[in-house]
């Protein structure tokens, strides 16, 4: 991230001061440059809420419970990790009529978090897509903002029950 860049922060305002949750790795952002190179790769503009995180945390947001898997901006937008969503995808019928953003996802797109890009919208909702033998896609109740907080809330107090140092 440019040492020059500034963003209003509007929907992470936990995240933007908590961005060292484990003292010894600090989260690290994307610059603007590097978030509208992928938006113009993908054809689609990222809500507010979502640029907000990636501006703080999209290259590491260690400290914070996501899946284990792929969340940083580059790993998501490279082309192959795309077709590896896209064919899971297909391999489990999932029709995607609407484009979806996965932001987080776990053992190669066996569960991932994603918010619909074409809700037009500065805090989209997230939803929750499972694809196993029974392919479950659901919640959507949540806004994404919503979404980091929780998990703020819930990586603080895992850092306060096993100590500030980690």
């Amino acid at each position: 991230m440019g040492f020059n860049e500034i963003m209003i922060i509007k929907y992470l305002t936990t995240l933007e001061k908590n961005t060292s949750i484990f003292k010894s790795k600090p989260m690290v952002g994307v610059s603007t440059k590097d978030i509208k190179e992928v938006e113009k790769q993908i054809g689609w503009e990222f809500p507010i809420a979502y640029k907000e995180f990636l501006h703080l945390a999209g290259e590491s947001c260690y400290g914070l419970d996501l899946f284990p898997g792929r969340f940083s901006l580059f790993d998501l937008a490279n082309p192959d990790s795309i077709d590896e969503l896209n064919n899971k995808l297909k391999k489990y019928g999932v029709l995607q009529e609407r484009p979806i953003w996965v932001f987080t996802e776990m053992d190669g797109y066996e569960q991932f978090y994603f918010f619909y890009l074409d809700e037009n919208v500065e805090d989209p909702r997230v939803w929750r897509a499972e694809l196993t033998d029974i392919t479950e896609i659901g919640d959507g109740e949540k806004s994404l903002s919503a979404f980091y907080n929780e998990l703020i809330d819930y990586s603080l107090d895992y850092r306060k029950r096993w100590g500030p140092a980690l």
